[in-house]
């Protein structure tokens, strides 16, 4: 199908800065926009959830100061598709281009980690262990999970998802991708009308963001 008309994007970030201003930097991140269609769409879970976590724990981690690393809260624009398949280089548009920029100002280097969060809101919460993400970073997730008693949450089938964190990457930046992409009946909610607030829980929020933490 034709792409829509075109229109401008904007990611969106804000830096914990830790203690040492050459510390290196961790980035927690999700993506706003959700996805173009001919059809009414309201995106609660894909990508409102995400967002939702992103805020909560932008305010938590603030509230304790400076750390031992700069955290970047990165809300990024541009991740879904313009036409209806995600396929080619048509998605991805704004972490392509900031992990372009770090690799730029040779920030890149002082990023030791991305995590990203995306469809974190179902009800029925049930992460994949996602085969593209940084194997070291899934372990150190499971592990912590394991720890507060939210070892379950994590232990969904091992499965791949094309995301943003392919982009950090692809820029050798060690990546992974907290994702649910089992929502509703046979996926039946995702990229349609039927993706709204009723079918999200804040538990899974909650459980989300504790995890992280």
């Amino acid at each position: 199908s034709p792409p829509v008309t075109s229109f401008a994007m904007a990611n969106v970030y804000a830096d914990l800065v830790a203690k040492d201003p050459e510390a290196e930097t961790v980035i927690l991140c999700t993506h706003f926009d959700t996805k173009i269609h001919p059809q009414r769409f309201v995106g609660a879970n894909d990508a409102g959830s995400g967002t939702a976590v992103l805020l909560e724990l932008a305010r938590v981690l603030a509230a304790g100061g400076p750390r031992a690393v700069t955290y970047r809260f990165f809300f990024i624009d541009g991740e879904e598709a313009l036409r209806f398949e995600w396929s080619g280089t048509d998605n991805t548009y704004g972490s392509r281009h900031h992990a372009a920029q770090l690799v730029k100002s040779r920030r890149a280097e002082r990023v030791r980690c991305c995590v990203r969060l995306d469809l974190v809101g179902d009800r029925d919460l049930k992460f994949l262990r996602e085969t593209y993400s940084d194997r070291r970073l899934n372990a150190l997730f499971a592990r912590a999970a394991g720890g507060i008693g939210l070892g379950a949450y994590l232990d969904g089938p091992q499965q791949e998802a094309k995301d943003d964190h392919l982009s950090f990457m692809a820029v050798g930046i060690p990546s992974i991708d907290l994702i649910d992409f089992d929502y509703g009946p046979d996926n039946s909610y995702w990229h349609t009308p039927e993706d709204t607030l009723d079918k999200c829980s804040a538990e899974s929020l909650g459980i989300t963001g504790r995890i992280v933490l």
